[in-house]
This record gives structure tokens, C-alpha cells and sequence, in this order.
């Protein structure tokens, strides 16, 4: 009996959202401003649609008073968001990506880590040793204790700096190690 309700319940709001996804694609046809497209929260129990405009994008910038950081912070780039990435083609050591961000951005590194696994850390001594190694090695080999499998090309890297004993708040890097089937 439960079944017999779920099924046409999914149904309908997997029609509903189509839908909805369908119009805001006709939309992005027409025009790429923000004013029209549309947040939707709908409710069919109770037959509630709601369609709100969306909200702007959170651009970084610098900050006197940063409250994760509890003190300044300068955002490189200026204006950056959530979905802007940095874009890195390997293979590289940890060494090379030090060096290219100091060199580009003027940063000095503090930190590197893939999925939230630290693979670099400039306070750690054993970190001398891992600077000669290429990124997706000790990611995988040492820090996850898994083989490299042929599907990832890719990893996310978040890295944590200062320029000028200010924290930096940079965008995420896509760090891609395997070119070769990255298409795919």
C-alpha cells in the first residue's frame, strides 16, 4: 500500500521538476540576466509553489576582520565566487606548485590538501621529503592508501596562504594530473 503511494508521488514531482528545469532552460536561451530565472520550492501535499528571484553571488574581497580567520584577509583574486576555479595542468611536485603560486599570485603556501587529506604543510619537517614527489603520488599512494585509478584525472585542491603575513582566501584549484583522458 505505501508502495502503491510512493511510486506516483515520485511521478509527478520528478515531472514537476522537469518542468521547472525545462522553463529555466528556455530562459538561458533567451537571456543570461539573474532577474529571470527563478529558486522554486514546491510542496505537493499541501500544493505549494513558490518561485523566489535568486540571490547574488558572495564575491570575495579583502576584509579588515575575517571571522574564520579571526583577523584580516585578502582575497586573491578580487571578486572572486564560489564557482571559480583555479586551473592547474600537471604533473607537478609539490615544489612546482609552491614555486607557481609564489610566482603568480605572490603567495607563500601553507598548506595543500586534496579532499581534506594534508599532503603538504610548511610547519611539518617531514614535508622536505614529500616536496620532491608529484601531488597525485602522495595523495594517492601515501595519504589514501589507494592505487591511482585510470577514471580520476582530476583533483580538488584547497591550499591556505599569506602574502605578507595576511591570510589569503583563494579559490579552490582543479589540479589535473592525467591530460591524456581528461575528455573522456
Amino acid at each position: 500500500m505505501i508502495a502503491g503511494r510512493i511510486v506516483p508521488a515520485m511521478a509527478t514531482t520528478t515531472a514537476v521538476i522537469t518542468g521547472i528545469g525545462c522553463l529555466q532552460i528556455y530562459t538561458l536561451n533567451e537571456t543570461n540576466k539573474i532577474n529571470y530565472f527563478r529558486n522554486c520550492y514546491l510542496n505537493l501535499a499541501i500544493n505549494r509553489f513558490i518561485m523566489t528571484m535568486p540571490a547574488q553571488q558572495i564575491k570575495h574581497v579583502d576584509k579588515e576582520y575575517d571571522e574564520e580567520i579571526n583577523g584580516p584577509a585578502k582575497a586573491i583574486p578580487q571578486n572572486w565566487t564560489v564557482w571559480d576555479k583555479i586551473i592547474i595542468k600537471g604533473p607537478k611536485t609539490v615544489e612546482q606548485l609552491i614555486e607557481y603560486i609564489q610566482i603568480e599570485f605572490k603567495v607563500n603556501t601553507i598548506l595543500i590538501s586534496p579532499n581534506g587529506i594534508t599532503i603538504f604543510q610548511n610547519i611539518t619537517s617531514e614535508n622536505n621529503e614529500n616536496k620532491k614527489l608529484k601531488i597525485e603520488d602522495i595523495y594517492f599512494k601515501e595519504a589514501s592508501q589507494m592505487e591511482i585509478k585510470t577514471n580520476k584525472n582530476f583533483l580538488i585542491l584547497r591550499i591556505n596562504g599569506e602574502l605578507e603575513n595576511i591570510s589569503v582566501i583563494i579559490p579552490l584549484y582543479k589540479y589535473i594530473f592525467n591530460d591524456n583522458n581528461f575528455d573522456k
